[in-house]
């Protein structure tokens, strides 16, 4: 996907999620409503110079920003933040690990968050084209 231009929609589970770069919004709206999905919420917004991923799974949020290069994380227990500088973090209850490249902003950061809620599995990888896949109990989005 181009992070200038192109619409992608899907409507997984009775739902929809509709991306739209040269706007800079991701919205899904699932069967309870607008970002809202079982067993996670989930909103993703986007744009060509700034992308913001937060994640609430169970009880956590996730956050990234990768012009300002700040990650945030807190899953069902505690908090992690980091800066481009830094390699790899893990955190409670399960290990994740953030590799970035952070050149000219996004357009050489590539990162990977791996995360095992309660129940099934989320994993949210960005690279220079913004490749958004995560995957719960119910079904894997891309």
């Amino acid at each position: 996907m181009s992070p200038t231009r192109g619409k992608i929609s899907m409507s997984p589970i009775c739902g929809q999620i509709s991306i739209t770069p040269t706007r800079g919004q991701i919205s899904m709206s699932l069967t309870h409503g607008q970002n809202r999905m079982s067993p996670t919420r989930i909103h993703i917004s986007m744009s060509s110079i700034r992308i913001h991923i937060s994640m609430s799974p169970i009880r956590g949020q996730i956050s990234i920003t990768p012009t300002r290069g700040q990650i945030s994380m807190s899953p069902t227990r505690g908090q992690i933040s980091m800066s481009p500088t830094r390699r790899q973090i893990s955190m409670s209850p399960i290990r994740k690990k953030i590799s970035m490249s952070p050149i000219r902003g996004m357009s050489t950061i590539r990162r990977q968050i791996s995360m095992s809620p309660i129940r099934g599995m989320s994993t949210i990888r960005t690279d220079q084209y913004v490749t958004y896949t995560w995957t719960d109990q119910y079904v894997t989005y891309t």
